[in-house]
């Protein structure tokens, strides 16, 4: 039997109800895109802590031996080398976390492929192999933890959510955390403070769910 799917549109009737609004959140204490970006900001920052969901792809290497990573990155998981030239084409290598402050000097005239790999130093988004001469070239597979599709909030195309449905009803109350700790007449501290609990509770019951998986 297949999983059940929550859409966005499931979760805007959920928060009419609460809010005692309407389809079009007439009151104006808010706006449908303003819920919108919360809620696809909460997805975003549920996957980025926790690494629910992942994407794949190959990016290409250029002759600086860097990388420019996907636009929907957020952190790296895996690096694999794929070298196209050379004896060792064909295969795959695993690349380990690095940076640029290790001395390689030991094994720069020697290496035939990347040694590591460091994701934070070379720039935005920008992905260096180390050291940065080798004697082949190729292409990086990579595993990554990405930003996840967009919720739009349009009943008439509902989205599904991209993170498991158990977890979807906490990135209800991070949303509701957003909405009722806005300045103005919809502002109510306290119920914002029970909400970011009810948040936080979702980032640790998923820590144990990972945590169980090691």
């Amino acid at each position: 039997m297949p999983l059940a799917t929550t859409t966005d549109a499931d979760v805007l009737a959920d928060l009419e109800w609460r809010h005692t609004e309407d389809a079009t959140f007439s009151s104006g204490l808010w706006t449908l895109p303003e819920i919108a970006n919360y809620l696809t900001e909460r997805q975003n920052r549920f996957n980025a802590a926790m690494g629910l969901v992942f994407a794949r792809g190959t990016i290409v290497v250029d002759a600086n031996s860097k990388a420019a990573l996907p636009a929907d990155w957020i952190a790296t998981r895996r690096v694999s080398w794929q070298p196209s030239s050379g004896s060792l084409a064909g295969r795959a290598f695993s690349v380990n976390r690095g940076d640029r402050f290790t001395d390689y000097a030991v094994h720069q005239a020697g290496a035939t492929q990347p040694l590591s790999y460091d994701d934070h130093s070379g720039g935005t988004r920008v992905l260096e192999l180390l050291p940065p001469s080798f004697a082949s070239s190729g292409n990086i597979d990579l595993l990554y933890v990405s930003t996840l599709t967009a919720l739009a909030l349009n009943p008439a195309t509902p989205v599904a959510f991209s993170v498991p449905v158990d977890f979807v009803p906490y990135l209800v109350y991070g949303v509701m955390a957003d909405m009722l700790g806005k300045a103005g007449r919809g502002q109510d501290l306290e119920r914002a403070r029970y909400c970011a609990a009810r948040w936080e509770e979702g980032l640790a019951l998923a820590a144990l769910l990972l945590e169980g998986f090691a």
